[in-house]
């Protein structure tokens, strides 16, 4: 009878936070790294560095067909992200060829 009762507290809670409209897993806080990334916008033309200045180095540095392809990745339980910004042979910036954050 006791375990029926905790279960019955059980649902009533769950029901109550749904019905609040808040999540029983917290969604994750963007990283420092990804409000970086958000805040510098359209970075096409960019110099290569004038990125890594400010989100910080890279992950990897990939050969690419007429360029570079620097990538930053970051993997966590509730999270992560992963950028991906080509580059031309000058190190300037073509745009970002893969934005995901979670």
């Amino acid at each position: 009878m006791e375990v029926l009762g905790i279960i019955a507290l059980l649902c009533a809670f769950i029901w109550w936070r749904v019905k609040a409209g808040d999540q029983l897993i917290p969604k994750p806080t963007p990283t420092p790294s990804q409000k970086k990334f958000a805040a510098m916008g359209n970075i096409g033309g960019w110099p290569i560095e004038n990125v890594i200045k400010r989100v910080g180095p890279p992950s990897s540095i990939s050969a690419i067909a007429g360029g570079q392809l620097y990538q930053w990745m970051k993997v966590g339980a509730l999270g992560g992200f992963h950028y991906a910004i080509s580059v031309d042979a000058e190190g300037k910036v073509i745009g970002y060829t893969h934005q995901f954050a979670r």
